[in-house]
C-alpha cells in the first residue's frame, strides 16, 4: 500500500492531457430567468429576459427561443424598453454597463459606462424615467444599489447621455424579495412620476421631483411584501403577508386618504401587475394561485390555479394582451386576457425552489438515460426531468408521485413527498425510483417505484410500487444492475436499517403485466450502519460499505466473497465506486479523510491519498474517475494511480458549491480537438445556483459563440418557415447563379409538389394559385 498527496500533475503526467489553463468553464444551461421581472416588446410578439451577461428573445405565441443579444461583461440586473423609444431596448450591468440595442436590427449595443457607481455596493435593479423635457427624449436612469457596509439600500440617478450621476433620492429601508431585489415600483407621467417602496408595514411614497416622501402604515401584525405602481394614474396597490391587497388612489391630492382591500388570498402575495388602462389588476400568492380582480367589482374575479410553482412576477403586455408570469421553478408561462395558456418557457426545470427549509438542491443526482441519450435528474417537486445537454433542451417531465401540491399554510410548514433516488437500466426499460416524504409531526412516506418503458405510449408506466421497503427507514442508495438480459435484472436498496435488500424482476400471475419485482434477499454485515453501493461494470459483483469495511457480495445468491478494512481507513465510507475497462478489479472507496484504492484480486488496499471528497463520479466508458472536493477543486484520476492525470483548482467560488456531476458519452457527431481523458465522456458539474457547467478548451467555446452568433443572423424565427417559403428560397437562391438558371423550374417538380401538399394548410398560397398541375 502507497499513500500517495493528490497534487498537481507533472509534466510527465500531463503528457496526453490538455494543461489547467487551457480548460475553461462553459455555462451549459440553469442560471435565473425568473430573478428580474421579463418586458414585452411594443407589439407583444416577444418577450425579453435576462440570463446572465445575455438578453434572451423568445417567442410569445410559440415560447421559441428568438435571439441573444450580447454585449454586456458583467451579469445583467434588469431590462427594459426606452419609455420615448420602443425600438430601444435597455440593460444594467452588475458593473455599470449601460447597453442600448437596436432590437430589430443585427447591430452591436451602445454601451455606456455610468460613473461613480459607489464604491463597495453593487446595481441590482434600474428603473429608466423620462425627463418630461419635449426636446430630450433621453430619460434619467434610477439605479438601486446594495451597499456592502450597510443594510440600507441607495436610489442612485444618472444622466442617460453622459452617465453622470447627479444625486441620490433614497436612503431609507426598502424590503429586497427572495432574490434580492429592492421591492419598489416606479408611476406615474410627466411632472407627477414617483415611485413607491415597501419596508415591513410602511410605504413610501414620493415625488420624484419634489424629493419629499410620504409614509403610509398599515397595523396589527401584518407586513408588506410587494408593491405595484399605475403608469400613468396615481394608483398604488400592495401586497401583504396575509394575503390582502391595499389600494391608494390620489394619494397626492388627498395625503390623508384611506386604502381599499381586496382579499382572497390567504397566504403572503408574491407579485402585482396592472392592467394598462388601470380597470384590473392581476395578483399572485402562495397558493400558487393567480387572481385577475376587477378594479370597481372586487367579487368579480377570474382564477388561474395549480401553477407548477410559486409566483416571483407578473408583467402585462401592451394593450392587455398577455400576461407572463415568472414562476419559481425557473419558467415563464405566457396566458392571454382569458388566463388561457398561450405558450411555456422552460428549459431546465429547478428543482424545490418554492419549498421551505430545502437545502439539498437535486437529492437524486445525475443519472444516465441511454435510450435518449439524456439526463435525469430531479425537477419540479416530485417529478424528474430528462435534459439533453448537447442542445441543451428539455425532453420531458415524468410526474413521479402522482400527488396534487400542497401549498403552505400559515404560520406551518407543509413537506410534499419529493423523489430522493434514480437508477436506470443499461437499456432504459426500467427506471426505479425512491420517493420520501418525513413530517415527523404527521406521517412518514417512503416508497420504492418501478416503471417499465411503454414503448406505444413512448413514456414510463408504473409496474410495481413498494410501500415501506424497509419499514420506517429512511433509504440510502438504489442501484439497478447494470445488465442486459431482463429475465435475469437486479436492484439494489440500503436504508438505515443497516441492511441492503436484492429485489429481482419476476413474472407475474396477473393478466395486467408480465413481470413484477419482489424482495428476494436480504443482506446486512455485524449489524453495521450500511452505506453506498456499486456493481461492477459486468454487474457479477456487488461492493456495499458498511461502516468502515468494504463488502463484495455475489448479487444472485447474496454470498459474502470478501470483507476489507484498512487502519488507514478507519472511518465510515462515504463513497464507493467500481472502476471500468482496464480497471475493472479495482474499487474506489472515499472517507471523511481519505480517498484510497482496493484491488479485489489480491485483497490488497493499493494507494490512499488524504483528501476530503464531496462528491465521486466514474466514467463507464473509460477507467477514469472525477472527485470533487469541498473546496470546489477537481481532480479527474485513474484507480491505478494516485496521480491524477488532471486537476483544476477551485472550479467555482465558496458560495457556489458544487451538488453533482456525471460523466455523459460524447457525442458521435462532435468532432473537436480535446485531451485524452475528455475523448470518450464529458464531465457535466452542478452548483448550488442549479446551473449546469462542463470544461472546455478555450478554443472550443469560442468556436461554439461563433456558430451562435453565425446562426444569430438568419431570418429571424419569427418569420414563420413552411415547405412553400422553403422552396421560394430555393429559388431565389439558384436564381443568382445564372449559368444554372435554366434547371431553377426542375426544383419545382414532384418534390416540391409533394411537399406543399403534405404541409399544413394555411402553410402557404392558394395551391391553385401555385400553377404547378
Amino acid at each position: 500500500m502507497v499513500v500517495v498527496e493528490m497534487s498537481e500533475p507533472s509534466a510527465i503526467d500531463k503528457v496526453g492531457t490538455t494543461p489547467i489553463d487551457e480548460l475553461h468553464i462553459k455555462h451549459v444551461t440553469g442560471g435565473s430567468i425568473v430573478k428580474f421581472s421579463p418586458v414585452f416588446s411594443s407589439d407583444a410578439k416577444t418577450l425579453f429576459l435576462a440570463l446572465g451577461n445575455i438578453i434572451r428573445a423568445f417567442s410569445v405565441s410559440t415560447g421559441e427561443h428568438v435571439r441573444d443579444y450580447k454585449g454586456l461583461e458583467a451579469r445583467a440586473v434588469g431590462v427594459q424598453f426606452h419609455p420615448n423609444n420602443p425600438h430601444l431596448l435597455v440593460a444594467l450591468s452588475e458593473q455599470g454597463e449601460l447597453a442600448h440595442w437596436r432590437w430589430k436590427t443585427r447591430l452591436p449595443p451602445q454601451i455606456l459606462n455610468l460613473q461613480n457607481i459607489w464604491e463597495n455596493s453593487t446595481p441590482n435593479g434600474f428603473y429608466l424615467v423620462p425627463k418630461g423635457d419635449d426636446q430630450d427624449e433621453s430619460c434619467d436612469v434610477y439605479v438601486t444599489c446594495k451597499l456592502k457596509s450597510n443594510k440600507y439600500p441607495r436610489l442612485c440617478v444618472y444622466d442617460e447621455k453622459t452617465g453622470e450621476s447627479s444625486h441620490d433620492n433614497l436612503t431609507r429601508n426598502v424590503e429586497v424579495n427572495r432574490h434580492g431585489v429592492y421591492k419598489i415600483a416606479f408611476g406615474g407621467q410627466g411632472e407627477d412620476k414617483y415611485f413607491a417602496g415597501i419596508y415591513k408595514k410602511k410605504l413610501y411614497i414620493s415625488i420624484l421631483k419634489k424629493k419629499t416622501i410620504d409614509i403610509k402604515k398599515i397595523g396589527g401584525q401584518r407586513s408588506l411584501t410587494c408593491v405595484a405602481c399605475h403608469q400613468e394614474h396615481h394608483m398604488i396597490i400592495a401586497g401583504d403577508n396575509t394575503g390582502r391587497i391595499l389600494l391608494w388612489q390620489e394619494f397626492f391630492e388627498n395625503p390623508n386618504c384611506g386604502s381599499s382591500v381586496y382579499h382572497w388570498h390567504t397566504l403572503p402575495v408574491t407579485d402585482l401587475a396592472f392592467s394598462q388602462f388601470g380597470s384590473f389588476f392581476y395578483s399572485g400568492g402562495g397558493e400558487r394561485v393567480m387572481v385577475k380582480w376587477t378594479l370597481d367589482s372586487p367579487d368579480q374575479r377570474l382564477y388561474l390555479p395549480r401553477l407548477p410553482e410559486n409566483i416571483c412576477h407578473l408583467v402585462v403586455a401592451p394593450d392587455n394582451l398577455y400576461v407572463a408570469i415568472s414562476l419559481a421553478d425557473n419558467g415563464i408561462r405566457v396566458v392571454d386576457s382569458h388566463l388561457k395558456t398561450v405558450s411555456i418557457i422552460q428549459h431546465f426545470t429547478w428543482c424545490g425552489e418554492g419549498e421551505p427549509n430545502n437545502k439539498t438542491w437535486f437529492p437524486a443526482g445525475l443519472n444516465l438515460d441511454p435510450r435518449t441519450k439524456s439526463m435525469v435528474l430531479n425537477g419540479r417537486v416530485g417529478h424528474i426531468q430528462f435534459f439533453n445537454p448537447n442542445t441543451s433542451s428539455l425532453l420531458y417531465n415524468v410526474d413521479i408521485t402522482c400527488q396534487n401540491y400542497l401549498t403552505q399554510e400559515r404560520n406551518k410548514v407543509i413537506e410534499n413527498t419529493d423523489v430522493t433516488k434514480i437508477s436506470l437500466s443499461n437499456d432504459s426499460l426500467w427506471l426505479a425510483t425512491v420517493e420520501q416524504c418525513n413530517n415527523l409531526k404527521t406521517h412518514f412516506e417512503i416508497r420504492l417505484k418501478f416503471w417499465n418503458f411503454d414503448e406505444v405510449k413512448q413514456t414510463f408506466c408504473l409496474n410495481t410500487c413498494v410501500d415501506m421497503p424497509h419499514g420506517e427507514n429512511k433509504l440510502l442508495d438504489l442501484k439497478i444492475q447494470p445488465i442486459t438480459t431482463e429475465e435475469q435484472l437486479l436492484a439494489v436498496t440500503t436504508a438505515e436499517d443497516n441492511k441492503f435488500k436484492v429485489w429481482s424482476l419476476e413474472e407475474s400471475n396477473t393478466i395486467n403485466t408480465k413481470y413484477i419485482w419482489r424482495c428476494e434477499s436480504v443482506g446486512f454485515f455485524r449489524n453495521f450502519p450500511v452505506g453506498e453501493i456499486s456493481f461492477s461494470t459486468d454487474g457479477s459483483l456487488l461492493a456495499v460499505a458498511f461502516d468502515s469495511t468494504l463488502t463484495v457480495w455475489v448479487p444472485e445468491t447474496n454470498q459474502l466473497k470478501c470483507n476489507l478494512t484498512h487502519t488507514k481507513l478507519n472511518s465510515a465510507i462515504r463513497h464507493v465506486k467500481f472502476g471500468a475497462s482496464t480497471c475493472c478489479h479495482l474499487v474506489v472507496t472515499a472517507t471523511d479523510t481519505c480517498l484510497g484504492v482496493w484491488n479485489l484480486l489480491t485483497l490488497t488496499l493499493m494507494w490512499v491519498v488524504p483528501i476530503r471528497i464531496n462528491i465521486l463520479v466514474a466514467d463507464s466508458l473509460s477507467n477514469l474517475m472525477a472527485a470533487f472536493t469541498e473546496e470546489n477543486d477537481l481532480f479527474v484520476f485513474t484507480p491505478m494511480s494516485g496521480r491524477p492525470v488532471y486537476s483544476h483548482r477551485k472550479l467555482r467560488p465558496d458560495r457556489f458549491s458544487i451538488t453533482a456531476a456525471i460523466f455523459f458519452p460524447r457525442d458521435n457527431k462532435q468532432n473537436i480537438c480535446l485531451s485524452s481523458w475528455q475523448q470518450h465522456s464529458q464531465l457535466y458539474f452542478l452548483d448550488i445556483h442549479q446551473e449546469l457547467l462542463t470544461l472546455e478548451p478555450k478554443e472550443t467555446i469560442e468556436e461554439a459563440n461563433q456558430n451562435l452568433e453565425a446562426l444569430d443572423l438568419l431570418p429571424s424565427a419569427l418569420s414563420t418557415v413552411t415547405p412553400f417559403t422553403a422552396l421560394l428560397a430555393e429559388q431565389s437562391t439558384s436564381g443568382v447563379q445564372h449559368e444554372v438558371t435554366d434547371k431553377t423550374h426542375l426544383q419545382l417538380g414532384e418534390p416540391g409538389r409533394e411537399a406543399i401538399r403534405q404541409g399544413p394548410a394555411p402553410s402557404g398560397a392558394p395551391r391553385h394559385d401555385l400553377a404547378i398541375e
